[in-house]
């Protein structure tokens, strides 16, 4: 089996637009294996699974609003959009989803 194609995508915006935050958000709904949903997302980094999960969870609940991504970080994650069908799960691509941290 061939692997699977990688997509890249950067966002970009002013330190403190809420880019990691939207990244956050988005994890936290295409990670679960929904029943309606015939895909799902998952992260070979367990560290940056943590970081995504902590960010989401600072914004959904009461407290102080995440920080702002460091100007000179640029984190880059890379998911693996996961298919089920009846033969079982299979990656059908990758998406590297670079955060860059702005500057202001």
């Amino acid at each position: 089996m061939t692997e699977p194609m990688t997509y890249t995508v950067v966002t970009l915006g002013p330190s403190g637009a809420g880019k990691t935050v939207y990244l956050a958000a988005l994890w936290q709904a295409l990670r679960l294996q929904h029943p309606t949903l015939c895909c799902y997302l998952t992260l070979d980094d367990p560290e940056q699974e943590r970081r995504l999960v902590r960010t989401y969870q600072q914004v959904a609940g009461p407290g102080e609003w995440p920080l702002p991504t460091d100007g000179r970080e640029f984190p880059e994650w890379v998911f693996s959009v996961k298919v089920n069908n009846q033969q079982g799960h299979f990656t059908a691509m990758r998406v590297r989803y670079i955060d860059y941290a702005g500057t202001g």
